[in-house]
């Protein structure tokens, strides 16, 4: 019977009913236009590696491109003068990074007009996935690297602002695969500032361990004192006492 009457509804009607659309038709004009493009870029040699709040970052070859994209929300003057200031801040860091011989992309071209940094190209995993696949003790490892990498990077007066185990990068720099030499290579500055406030520094390793503690609830402990182990330098002193600070604030903060 079921069949018989939709038969009957079928020949009566000179017009189907339309079916909802699925999930996947429901394709917005901007989406479309941003698929296109992709694929236009893929054509074109570059791999679109992220696309971030402030930025694209595509990859050709063993070149990282990142352009910043502007925001429709801000003012465009605004937005043009705060995106210039940004690429020119993260071309110098870059560039004193290089100098000072600290492991991260190195800078091949800066366009300040074009709002767009060129930078080499890092292979390796995250430290975000890396430390999920090591041992305790090769955690420690890990991390005691980083903190001297981060004590490295604020004796130069350069503070990350972003920094988190999605931005670091662990870098096999041996040769020999079947003996692996992970060394962690700090990535995305486009946050970054030139400081050389104690509160700044320590706002930095308190940003490390928010994000050790949310992505590893059973060895962020583990990790984050071997992080303090490592940062070693003129200043450690005065910046962990900080730090001390700096978490009572935030912990005063979560029960406003």
């Amino acid at each position: 019977m079921a069949v018989a009457s939709k038969s009957a509804r079928t020949a009566d009607s000179p017009k189907q009913q339309k079916r909802p659309k699925s999930a996947a038709q429901h394709i917005t004009k901007k989406t479309a236009e941003r698929t296109v493009r992709d694929t236009t870029e893929n054509k074109a040699g570059c791999i679109i590696l992220a696309r971030g709040a402030e930025a694209v970052l595509t990859r050709s070859g063993n070149t990282i491109i990142k352009q910043r994209i502007a925001k429709s929300y801000r003012l465009p003057v605004l937005d043009q003068q705060l995106r210039k200031t940004r690429t020119r801040r993260e071309g110098k860091v870059l560039e004193k990074l290089a100098q000072a011989h600290i492991p991260a992309p190195r800078i091949i071209t800066s366009d300040n007009q074009a709002m767009r940094v060129d930078m080499t190209f890092l292979r390796g995993p995250l430290l975000r996935d890396a430390l999920d696949s090591e041992t305790p003790a090769k955690q420690r490892v890990m991390c005691r690297k980083v903190g001297a990498l981060v004590a490295r990077m604020h004796a130069q007066g350069i503070m990350h602002a972003d920094l988190t185990t999605s931005n670091i990068i662990m870098v096999d720099t041996k040769a020999d695969r079947k003996t692996p030499n992970l060394q962690p290579h700090l990535i995305d500055f486009g946050l970054s500032f030139f400081s050389q406030k104690i509160e700044d520094m320590a706002v930095d390793l308190h940003l490390l361990r928010q994000a050790l503690e949310a992505g590893h609830h059973d060895s962020w402990k583990r990790c984050f004192a071997a992080v303090l182990d490592g940062y070693q330098g003129e200043k450690t002193g005065q910046v962990k006492a900080r730090l001390a600070v700096v978490e009572r604030r935030g912990r005063y903060k979560g029960h406003v």
